[in-house]
């Protein structure tokens, strides 16, 4: 006990000298801005009012000469009077202490001033820490990680309740199947789908009705261009015309200019991240912003929050309506700062209401 109380004393009496230093420093920095300036500007209002063109070209008396003169004495008087004060209290400080205190001060205060304009602000972060460090107790940590495991088994279940005894393949065979067995193998594992799945129904996952004649043009597609690769254009040509007609189909329907211009994606979520990335490097090259934000609604797709992860973005959801779903566009408008780079209209894409809504309005250059 006495070993704790003495390193408790020792840690709050460093803390007490480190509050005593970074006061002074505060201190400094203040007195330099406010006191060196004037005195400098004291020495050149002297010598410009000591000048007789300046006199009378500005048509200043004697009387005001003085007036104005008095007046930037008292000011810088008391300026001196605070700088006066603060060397001589620390005039016996050592001096790698002031230069180590000013070191920690200036980075704390980078951090700090970093996290309040581009983080999500001081009350945020606070309750997330707070939030982080209750959840660090022994006796919270336990129950929570409980409850996640109960939530985690009865995902489990639910997933795995449809396979009944189902055989499971967990290592590569030793030998080769017959392309009979390979299709045997596949029936099965359709047949654990649940009938209705091709109707049309099924959100997020298949938008259309099952159509024979469909399915036969795309096995007809996709068995003609098995072998190719897109990464070679100037080998399959075919290939590459084709994908640059179906990106000008979508720059049509999106009012693109004819410099505008697009990639093939695998789904939805990679075109999000891939037109994320595409802004945020247009922000960084052509407008300077290396702390780029995006404002979405607080039910935009999934996709924004990965593309945020990924490509190190700041990702702003702003509210909707709880009847209409639709975002209003004065508090899209009052989210926009110096750092965004793209506003996204659609309140619900891909959700079940697909919801949308037009932002109009001011906006600074470079948000699209």
């Amino acid at each position: 006990m006495n070993t704790i109380a003495v390193a408790g004393h020792s840690l709050f009496h460093q803390a007490c000298v480190l509050a005593r230093d970074v006061s002074g420093l505060v201190v400094l920095l203040w007195q330099w801005w406010c006191v060196a300036c004037p005195v400098r500007a004291l020495q050149v209002w002297n010598e410009t009012l000591s000048a007789p063109s300046v006199l009378r070209e500005k048509g200043l008396g004697g009387l005001q000469k003085e007036s104005l003169a008095y007046a930037m004495w008292r000011v810088c008087g008391l300026f001196s009077f605070h700088w006066d004060l603060v060397n001589s209290r620390y005039q016996e400080t050592e001096p790698a202490t002031l230069i180590l205190t000013t070191a920690l001060v200036t980075y704390i205060g980078q951090r700090l001033l970093r996290r309040l304009i581009y983080g999500e602000g001081f009350v945020p972060n606070g309750k997330r820490g707070l939030l982080a460090t209750v959840r660090g107790l022994p006796i919270v940590r336990d129950y929570v990680q409980q409850r996640l495991d109960r939530v985690s088994v009865d995902i489990e279940r639910s997933l795995n309740k449809h396979y009944g005894d189902c055989r499971f393949i967990l290592e590569l065979p030793d030998k080769a199947w017959t392309p009979e067995a390979i299709l045997e193998e596949m029936a099965r594992n359709d047949a654990l789908c649940p009938e209705g799945w091709n109707k049309g129904v099924v959100s997020g996952a298949v938008y259309t009705e099952h159509d024979s004649r469909l399915d036969a043009l795309m096995v007809s597609v996709y068995e003609r261009h098995l072998r190719t690769n897109p990464l070679h254009s100037d080998v399959f040509i075919g290939v590459r015309k084709m994908e640059a007609e179906v990106i000008r189909w979508c720059c049509n329907l999106f009012h693109g200019g004819p410099d505008s211009c697009g990639s093939m994606a695998s789904g939805g979520t990679e075109s999000l991240i891939l037109a994320c990335k595409a802004y945020r490097d247009y922000g960084y090259h052509e407008k300077g912003i290396a702390y780029p934000e995006i404002i979405v609604p607080a039910t935009a797709h999934a996709g924004f929050d990965k593309a945020g992860q990924y490509l190190r973005i700041k990702v702003v959801h702003v509210p909707v309506d709880p009847d209409t779903m639709r975002v209003d566009p004065r508090k899209m408008k009052a989210a926009i700062t110096s750092n965004t780079i793209l506003a996204s209209a659609p309140a619900c894409w891909g959700g079940p209401s697909g919801a949308a809504l037009r932002c109009t309005g001011a906006c600074p250059s470079g948000v699209h």
